[in-house]
């Protein structure tokens, strides 16, 4: 049987809606899925081992692709808060963070998109149209 008191304050750590960490989207979408997952299972015999390893499975799920700049940060800061409220252990949260560094580092390098207006070989008017 699942220990009620554990359960109970796991569940009142991720629906605190004062945790700040809880107004980004993204964490907040990561931690209702761990939140989900130990509801589902807390009345499950296998306390011990299944819960959390499920209900990590399901945050880590949840994190954001990191794709872009804003999703590197989300997802970074999907595994700090993950990391700090026990839904991602330290050897994992490491790995994450190294794949966000690694992310990051093919997001600075990739070539900046061309304005549109350039692309078709001419050079944009810049003049001040409002001024006859």
């Amino acid at each position: 049987m699942a220990r009620p008191d554990l359960t109970q304050s796991i569940l009142r750590v991720v629906s605190n809606a004062s945790n700040p960490a809880l107004s980004n989207p993204a964490v907040a979408r990561c931690s209702e899925a761990w939140a989900r997952a130990i509801r589902s299972l807390k009345d499950s015999d296998a306390w011990h081992m299944d819960i959390p390893k499920i209900a990590g499975a399901a945050y880590c799920s949840a994190m954001p692709p990191i794709t872009d700049r804003k999703s590197i940060s989300d997802y970074v800061a999907c595994v700090a808060h993950g990391l700090s409220i026990g839904a991602i252990d330290a050897k994992l949260a490491g790995k994450h963070l190294y794949a966000a560094q690694v992310a990051s580092g093919v997001v600075r390098n990739q070539p900046k998109p061309v304005p549109r207006s350039c692309t078709d070989g001419q050079i944009p008017d810049t003049s001040d149209r409002a001024h006859p």
